[in-house]
């Protein structure tokens, strides 16, 4: 399968669930705009509380809805002559000449998950995501980087070992087990260390597990359990492609509450913390693959090294999420 440096309407035709904005970002009666997949879209919230995404473009002269629209009731409307939209893209008044039957415009089916707003992108077997901040873990960081890449090749990492050991410098890596997938579903797991210490700095090696669980091309989960200091953090990927090959990651932080005896305000303290710490470690070992990312090449059908048939296994998998 081949993400990079392909047409438009190869890259538009990626399947599945995406993040696009934080769910604090649109008030009650607020659109914004956004580009998602080479489309221009709007996103608004109705007097209903409820989210709509539909395309940017007024269908009847071609004014841009961000600019200018508003909400009225459960419905979006035109700055340019008040023609309006519901949230299915639906428009009741219809043309009396030329050459459309109709105003209806393109939407997309959203869903608000955990604070985060995603779109379902042709999603053929209407797969859902599920919440993803447990009981007990503080509220996550959330870091926005946006670079030139592909959905693709950030989930493809999680199954390259060997970049472990040469960008992150990552030890002792010791597999589980192969990847198992099914459906849009990815699962692989690893036992391995790191040269530096819990936050970054120290010369003990730290010895981790991680568990990684991917859903499509747009979400990755990480689970990180450091046994030596009962820590378990969860570390969330969520790439979306916006405009040609540029592309806007998320990437959520938490940690769990840790299960000893202090007042629990402490303990959410404590978290928030810690979290702040392995945050910032994420971002210092995020960067490097960005730098790679933007200036690859990608193989579509590479040998591979000892140790990497997981990556053709990958790469197979991922075939389902492309159009035709």
């Amino acid at each position: 399968m081949f993400p990079l440096n392909s047409s438009r309407d190869y890259i538009t035709n990626l399947k599945g669930q995406f993040a696009v904005a934080n769910s604090r970002e649109i008030k009650l009666g607020k659109v914004i705009s956004k580009k998602i997949m080479n489309h221009d879209v709007v996103i608004f919230r109705c007097q209903d509380g409820k989210l709509g995404v539909v395309d940017a473009y007024c269908s009847h002269l071609g004014a841009h809805l961000g600019l200018g629209g508003r909400v009225v009731g459960n419905k979006i409307q035109c700055p340019f002559h008040g023609l309006c939209f519901d949230r299915e893209g639906k428009c009741e008044r219809k043309p009396v000449a030329g050459g459309k039957i109709t105003f209806d415009i393109p939407s997309w089916e959203v869903s608000e998950i955990d604070g985060i707003v995603f779109v379902n992108q042709d999603n053929e077997n209407n797969w859902q995501l599920e919440k993803f901040i447990p009981q007990g873990f503080c509220r996550p960081i959330i870091q926005n980087f946006e670079f030139r890449g592909h959905p693709q090749e950030i989930i493809e990492n999680t199954v390259d070992i060997t970049h472990f050991y040469h960008i992150h410098e990552y030890l002792d890596i010791q597999k589980e087990k192969s990847i198992e997938t099914k459906g849009h579903h990815l699962k692989v797991s690893y036992n391995l260390s790191r040269k530096h210490g819990l936050l970054g700095f120290g010369k003990s090696r730290l010895k981790f597990s991680m568990d990684i669980n991917a859903k499509g091309l747009g979400y990755s989960q990480v689970d990180i359990n450091i046994e030596k200091y009962g820590l378990k953090i969860r570390q969330i990927v969520m790439p979306t492609i916006t405009d040609n090959e540029m592309m806007v990651v998320r990437a959520l932080t938490m940690v769990k509450e840790f299960n000893i005896r202090i007042p629990r305000f402490l303990k959410k303290t404590l978290a928030k913390l810690i979290c702040y710490f392995v945050a910032r470690e994420f971002k210092r070992d995020f960067i490097p693959d960005i730098k790679i990312w933007e200036n690859k090449k990608f193989i579509e059908n590479p040998g591979v090294l000892d140790g990497e048939l997981d990556i053709l296994n990958f790469r197979k998998w991922c075939e389902q999420f492309y159009g035709n």
